[in-house]
């Protein structure tokens, strides 16, 4: 079973859902590798990803998840 608490101090403002999705092993780490250079963690990594590339607001907790990891 999947440990889905987040870490402490990270409130999210909306409501949100987990969905599985299969990478090539190389993507993963690949993406995984890009999302540590941000400063940001997968999960919220392919998030702002596909929010720009269709067009839609980047959440502001990814925001967030950048400044905290920059401070």
């Amino acid at each position: 079973m999947a440990d889905s608490r987040k870490p402490r101090g990270v409130h999210y403002d909306v409501e949100r859902e987990a969905v599985p999705v299969r990478l090539p092993l190389e993507h993963k780490a690949h993406f995984k590798k890009l999302a540590a250079s941000e400063g940001i963690s997968l999960s919220n990594w392919v998030t702002e990803k596909l929010a720009t590339a269709t067009g839609l607001p980047v959440p502001d907790y990814i925001t967030k998840e950048r400044e905290r990891k920059s401070a």
